[in-house]
């Protein structure tokens, strides 16, 4: 069983501005962890600083996939290790067509499959993303609506079959109907990957049934728990939700007086 801790993690970028602060958590394969938290927080910085992202730069701490340190290999080495990052704003590839990268993914798979295997499969998950058929000749992302975007990073991650996910706010910008999609095909594989999402949408998070929820603000994890901390915040706002966290955490002092 596949195992990602991240230990008492401080990153900055290159130019030395400081992006996150001592995160420490682990999860294991089969989880999905939520990462939550205000704009500016450090959430999506974690999910590069995992990547090995060039903008990045580890100041302390680790990260460990199966017992072996990996903060210091390039983004290329943990992406082979089974590692498939969607991002929030997917890139458009000019002159690069959309099943040809799919098989230049099929390649780098641990679990590669012959053409006919591959194509068959693609074939059906297009259809059940509702994507059009003639999309697999045209150019990745170019003039892509954001929710065929968006549906294009789970159809490279199907083909890529890969061991940790980090997802990155895939479900901005999305109608109820793909987000109920995207949230489906996540769910079917969640069991044989380590899964990391960043979301803002509660709707979307309560399809896909996180095992735990980080809360990030001030680029560093100020609470972890339940879904349910979600609907607490969505009432009560970040401010107020952080405030009594901290409030909660302070030493109690009882004083004795001798009478």
């Amino acid at each position: 069983m596949s195992t990602l801790k991240i230990k008492n993690l401080s990153v900055s970028s290159q130019d030395g501005q400081e992006l996150l602060k001592s995160i420490d958590f682990t999860v294991e394969q089969g989880e999905l962890i939520v990462v939550y938290g205000p704009n500016g927080a450090g959430k999506s910085s974690l999910l590069k600083a995992i990547m090995h992202h060039f903008n990045t730069k580890i100041n302390k701490g680790d990260i460990i996939f199966n017992n072996k340190s990996i903060k210091n290999l390039d983004t290329c080495t943990i992406a082979k290790l089974g590692f498939f990052h969607m991002q929030q704003n997917p890139l458009e590839l000019n002159g690069v067509q959309t099943l040809g990268f799919l098989r230049l993914i099929n390649g780098q798979s641990q679990n590669k499959l012959n053409f006919a295997d591959l194509f068959a499969q693609i074939q059906h998950d297009v259809k059940e993303l509702s994507l059009p058929d003639e999309i697999l000749s045209r150019e990745l992302n170019v003039d892509f609506s954001g929710g065929q975007k968006k549906k294009t990073e789970i159809l490279q991650a199907r083909v890529f079959q890969p061991t940790v996910l980090l997802i990155d706010e895939i479900d901005s910008g999305l109608d109820v109907e793909a987000i109920k999609k995207i949230s489906d095909f996540i769910n079917t594989k969640r069991k044989d990957v380590i899964s990391i999402v960043v979301s803002h949408n509660n709707n979307f998070i309560k399809l896909i049934k996180p095992s735990r929820v980080l809360v990030l603000n001030d680029k560093k994890i100020v609470h972890t728990g339940t879904a349910e901390v979600i609907n607490k915040i969505e009432t009560n706002g970040f401010g107020y939700y952080i405030k009594n966290e901290v409030k909660s955490k302070r030493p109690q002092v009882t004083c004795l007086i001798k009478k």
